[in-house]
């Protein structure tokens, strides 16, 4: 929509010089005069010279730091130069000066409109008008938050009233046109996009809006669409555009820089799109810039920006600078994200400002119209063969969906079909209300007369428009309809959108626009929507994402198979909900979700075209077949393409693993494949793993092919090559081709899960027989097969296998379970030594009470045994198979002490880089280094507690804190300590400490990054079911990992487990600490958070132990007091709770040389305590945007007026 127009109450209107020489004549006169200053600041402002304007305007403030007007205007710059908290904090600080001055209360409402906060937006509009009631820009800001807010009526009287006043100016037509295209009058608002485009001179925004409508209106052809947009550049295309840049080196197969242009990096239909994919996309093969066109942020977008190298917001850039900068960027493939919608940058895209230009998604409807556009990203459904002649870009068909949806982190249980407990069918669709026309109700009618007493509910934001409403019911009942047989709803949050689809049978999509993100949100709450697709690009969305699916049945040709489809779905409840229960499997299953495999597809294609621009060749269309293999047309082969060399560390002296090929891994039984690790070992690209999976628990094995090489293998399982049984048990975890024991021989917690309650025959492989097989190096054997039959049908595969792990059972749950003593001595005779067990599991005796304060489990049932070559066959390996071994060693299992070892037996020189590059040798290490080789914690060997210790300049302390953890007795835990560049003895005392403990790692920072990046850096670089910060001045009593870990284990609700707080100070100990002791148990979320900022001051329980997926979706920020905020959060998550037993003794401090400033940012720099304000109520948003709650806005304004009674500014 457009900017408000400026009026007679903006601050341009004051009485100062009119001109920029009237200014600087000004200023000459009288240098100390603030007024001059303000007067060039105003004039460059209008020139859109912003830096220069910011620079005079801050003389003037200088000189007279109490003038409100300077500040706004101030702040109007801040905002083209895209710093909005900047400009917010001027707007207040003006509103301080002068209450009552109209243009500081718009600018605030336009700060807060832009962030999204249109109550507050309100608010500050009101107070403006109650002092110049007719102020143009105040109404129009108020009638465009109207309709942001959904309240449609009393925004179209404002513009109407707007237009009546100012006939002339185009900004009213066009968002007036906007406004009524949106609750569906769509020849009205073409009559006003025509008025607005008369009047509009060169601004090309309301012609992108009537693109955009026209799509809507199935009264138009497609070629007057394609007309259209095409007739965009003869009209606003810059007449002089300047030659494309040449890449200063134009070579295939190095690295590219990737811009990316959108509005929509947020929880929008762009980032839904894209996300995945981003985040599955090699770094080696791109360097990616994010430009986005506004200031907008949620938990979506903290995942783009930690998916690309580069992340800039440009609102406040010109068309023109913002090339500048693409060009200063040196991007080498510009990818447009916004096409005609808003925050669209079709004049910069015209202005060619890289080698590439490509259309994606964000606005793609159609083609854009610009023949400097080379390609538009799309796939064989969205574009079938033929439709070429109706895109001014050359085609990309992706040989998949042309997206890849990510679904929403809150996805709602799918309940029972519907039509079973209502006796009729409730067909639904939920897309943007502006889709649904008379054409569409009325075949929607003939269906409904079709399906007696069926039902049809829509729901969309425009449908709070009564306006609207009622033209639907009229065209309904004109049409035979029962008004009470519809139900038409207005917005809900989104979790609540999802959820209702649990009130509907069977989508309907729309026509001649069709649904995109919609489609995939039905299909994940379990509904089939059957689709027409349109004549254009934004018809065919649905389509693609059905057919990629496998679901095309549900794409039909005609209106009468439209009606067809559904009464087929609706003619047979049982197969529909069958249906129901299994489409979002599907769904997330196929390639509409597969981030690797897009990335793949993606990374294919973008290299393509980049290879051809290298050979000199003009965009020609391009198709990628199933294989990958990259098709142009004309071309009678394939290209063979080229890709960026592995990268080599510039330092001679680095230490990297080198071994020719792959490890080879043989998994039977799913074990390693199996994890939730697998997917980021296959990242690495050194495995190539082949899983025999007996029980076919993989379901994903697809996703997983994609990201890497996977052979797998359902209902296939490894033994002596004769016909199996599978035993399918009550508990599908003792699934096994072994036969259950009998009950009475069974743990009392097994006797229920292992009853068998069916038999399958299977299939068994001699592993000796196995063609092509050369090599394994890496042999993984789980506890549910015939291990020792495995190994004795395997002698010859496993001549050269560097390592074997076996799950073996202490207390057995199936027949002829092998003991560790069988698989040790037949291991023993083929070569192999037993190293060591691996993740010890135990049974509890004690009764399954709610009532226990404390669990434990002390006989070991299940362990994995871990077998590596004997030291005479270590000896004799060469130098690739001890450096491949010594990976496996160092990045599944953590085994540095061997793994160094191995290597020093091949290269000492290279042993000793390696203690260099793990940490244990002295030598600095890269400052955002904290583990510099790969380590990937898969379940096998994960551990469920992490202790993250952030350690700097702690040698007084430190070793009484290591001391207590080195007395914790607990299986699973991983005690992390990160040194944060200390120059007193803390590294060496630490070493020293920890050496002789395998539950130790250390790693060290080559300079001070700050208390708060290490404490991060700890949390995001380590992987554990709970985790916990630990103060390096700080210590433990005995026992109290475990007591902690049993409450977490025994109390669900609860988030944050701590022992009853101590402190210390001056060698003296005192406590219970009362000040640190909360009661944070309430059952509200909301209540505990509210609480949580009101109460927390002695912030102790920062040190809780708490459930790691609690902070999932959390953004961490470098603020004053960041840890009440993250506390804050992880009570919204769950309860505290204190372990009475156990004490955490917290070492207070009477006065530290350097300010708490200092020590969190690791230098001496001012933190505001507004960032601190900003940062609470960001994550106090991003919690209550997917929550079920209806006053958000009083919890925000709440937790806003708790914080500024506790923290004045």
């Amino acid at each position: 929509m457009s900017r408000p127009p400026k009026t007679a109450g903006s601050p341009r209107a004051q009485r100062h010089p009119q001109t920029k020489a009237q200014a600087q004549q000004a200023i000459n006169r009288a240098p100390k005069q603030a007024s001059g200053w303000k007067a060039l600041g105003n004039c460059l402002l209008q020139e859109k010279q912003y830096p220069e304007a910011q620079h005079a305007l801050e003389q003037a403030r200088t000189l007279d730091p109490h003038d409100a007007e300077t500040l706004i205007l101030l702040g109007m710059v801040e905002i083209k130069l895209g710093d909005i908290q900047t400009a917010q904090e001027l707007a207040q600080k003006s509103l301080e000066i002068a209450p009552n001055n109209p243009d500081g209360l718009c600018l605030l409402a336009r700060i807060f409109y832009d962030r999204g906060l249109y109550d507050q937006a309100l608010g500050y509009i009101e107070q403006a008008l109650a002092i110049v009631p007719n102020r143009e820009d105040a109404l129009e800001r108020k009638a465009l938050i109207f309709t942001k807010t959904h309240r449609y009526e009393k925004a179209i009287i404002l513009f109407d009233g707007l237009i009546r006043r100012r006939p002339d100016y185009f900004a009213f037509w066009n968002n007036a046109a906007n406004l009524l295209k949106d609750i569906g009058q769509l020849d009205k608002a073409e009559t006003y996009y025509l008025k607005a485009i008369e009047l509009s001179g060169d601004s090309p925004l309301a012609y992108s809006n009537r693109l955009t409508n026209l799509h809507y209106n199935p009264a138009v052809s497609r070629q007057t669409i394609f007309d259209v947009c095409k007739e965009w550049e003869a009209r606003y295309a810059p007449k002089d555009t300047p030659p494309r840049p040449q890449p200063e080196e134009c070579l295939p197969q190095r690295r590219l820089r990737i811009g990316m242009i959108s509005d929509g990096f947020s929880n929008h239909p762009v980032g839904r799109m894209i996300t995945l994919m981003l985040e599955s996309l090699s770094r080696h093969e791109f360097e990616l810039f994010a430009y986005s066109t506004n200031n907008f942020e949620d938990p979506l977008t903290r995942r783009i920006k930690q998916s690309v190298d580069h992340w800039a917001s440009i609102a406040h850039l010109t068309d023109e600078q913002f090339a500048e900068r693409i060009r200063s960027e040196k991007i080498d493939i510009l990818i447009d994200l916004a096409g005609h919608n808003a925050g669209n940058r079709m004049r910069t895209m015209a202005l060619q400002p890289a080698p590439l230009l490509v259309k994606w998604v964000g606005g793609l409807i159609n083609t854009t119209g610009l023949s400097a556009i080379d390609y538009l990203l799309s796939d064989s459904i969205e574009s079938p063969p033929g439709e070429d002649a109706f895109y001014t870009e050359k085609l990309i068909r992706l040989p998949d969906d042309y997206i890849c949806f990510t679904p929403p982190e809150y996805v709602p249980e799918i309940n029972n079909l519907p039509a079973l407990s209502n006796g009729h069918i409730t067909l639904g669709c939920f897309n943007n209300p502006t889709k649904i026309n008379p054409v569409v109700l009325a075949e929607w009618a003939r269906l409904m007369h079709a399906l007696p007493n069926s039902r049809l509910l829509l729901k969309g934001m425009q449908y709070n428009s009564e306006d609207l409403c009622q033209r639907v019911r009229t065209i309904m009942v004109e049409q035979g309809i029962e008004a009470e047989r519809l139900m038409i709803e207005g917005p809900s949050p989104h979790r609540e959108l999802l959820q209702t689809y649990n009130r509907i049978d069977i989508a309907l999509d729309p026509w001649p626009y069709s649904g995109g993100l919609t489609t995939c949100e039905a299909f994940l709450m379990g509904v089939p929507v059957v689709s027409l697709p349109g004549p254009t690009f934004a018809g065919r969305h649905s389509a693609t994402h059905l057919v990629n699916a496998g679901m095309s049945e549900l794409v039909v040709n005609s209106w009468d198979e439209y009606r067809a489809r559904v009464l087929e779905l609706a003619s047979d409840l049982d197969s529909l909900s069958t249906i129901r229960r299994h489409l979002r499997d599907v769904l997330l299953q196929s390639p509409v979700c597969d981030g690797p495999r897009f990335a793949r597809n993606f990374t294919i294609a973008m290299r393509a075209i980049w290879q051809r621009y290298c050979e000199g060749k003009q965009p020609a269309a391009l198709t990628l077949d199933q294989e990958g293999l990259a098709w142009f047309e004309g071309d009678s082969q394939p290209m063979q393409l080229q890709h960026p060399a592995p990268e080599v560390d510039s330092d001679q002296n680095a230490f990297n693993f080198a071994f020719e090929g792959k490890v080879v891994t043989l998994d039977n039984g799913a074990l390693l494949v199996g994890t939730t690790g697998f997917s980021s070992l296959q990242k690495l690209g050194a495995f190539a793993a082949i899983a025999f999976d007996p029980t076919s628990k993989v379901t994903n094995a697809a996703q997983l092919q994609a990201a890497g090489e996977l052979h797998h293998f359902p209902h296939v399982t490894l033994g002596d090559g004769r016909e199996g049984t599978l035993f399918a048990c009550l508990d599908p975890a003792m699934n096994a081709t072994l036969e259950p024991l009998p009950a009475d021989q069974q743990l009392p917690g097994n006797q229920e899960a292992t009853q068998i309650i069916a038999k399958l025959p299977i299939t068994t492989l001699r592993l000796d027989d196995i063609e092509g097989l050369e090599n394994i190096d890496w042999l993984l054997l789980d506890n549910m097969n015939d291990s020792l039959a495995i190994l004795e049908n395997g002698e010859k595969a496993l001549a050269n296998t560097l390592l074997v792990q076996v799950r073996v059972n202490f207390s057995p749950t199936h027949k002829n379970q092998p003991e560790l003593t069988q698989i040790s001595h037949w291991l023993s005779r083929h070569g192999f030594s037993f190293y060591r067990l691996n993740n010890l599991q135990h049974y509890s005796h004690l009764p399954r009470r709610d009532d226990l304060l404390k669990q434990q489990a002390t006989q070991l049932v299940s362990a994995d045994a871990i077998f590596i070559q004997s030291p005479h066959r270590l000896e004799h390996l060469g130098p690739q198979q001890k450096s491949k071994l010594a990976f496996i060693l160092h990045t599944v299992y953590q085994m540095h002490d061997l793994a160094l070892s191995i290597l020093e037996s091949a290269d000492a020189q290279n042993g000793e880089k390696y203690l260099e590059s793990t940490g244990y040798l002295e030598k600095p290490l890269p400052p955002t280094n904290v583990a510099p080789l790969p380590r990937i914690y898969l379940n096998l060997s994960r551990p469920k507690v992490c202790i993250g210790i952030p350690a700097y300049n702690e040698e007084m302390y430190i070793r009484e804190t290591l001391l207590s953890l080195k007395k914790q007795d607990i299986d699973g835990v991983k005690f992390l300590i990160s040194d944060n560049a200390s120059s007193d003895k803390t590294l060496e005392i630490a070493r020293s400490l920890s050496s002789d403990d395998g539950r130790f790692e250390l790693v060290r920072h080559s300079e001070n990054i700050g208390a708060a990046e290490n404490f991060i850096k700890l949390f995001q670089e380590s992987e554990s079911e709970y985790f916990m910060w630990l103060g390096a001045h700080d210590y433990l009593s005995e026992n109290y990992l475990q007591e902690v870990v049993d409450l977490l284990d025994r109390e669900k609700e609860t988030s944050m487990a701590c022992g009853t707080p101590f402190g210390i100070m001056d060698g003296k100990i005192f406590g219970p600490t009362k000040e640190a002791i909360y009661d944070f148990t309430q059952k509200s979320p909301t209540e505990r958070y509210l609480k949580s900022v009101a109460e927390l001051a002695n912030c102790t329980i920062f040190h809780s132990l708490f459930r790691r997926t609690d902070l999932n979706g959390f953004s961490f920020r470098k603020t004053i007091s960041f840890d009440h905020v993250l506390i804050s959060h992880l009570l919204w998550k769950g309860k505290l709770n204190y372990a009475q037993d156990s004490t955490y003794f917290r070492r207070y401090f009477p006065r530290r040389e350097t300010s708490s400033e200092e020590r969190i940012l690791g230098k001496k720099e001012k933190l505001k305590r507004k960032d601190f304000f900003e940062f609470y109520t960001s994550n106090l948003q991003s919690l209550l945007e997917p929550a079920d709650i209806t006053n958000k806005k009083t919890l925000l304004k709440q937790s806003e007026e708790i914080l500024k009674a506790r923290f004045p500014l």
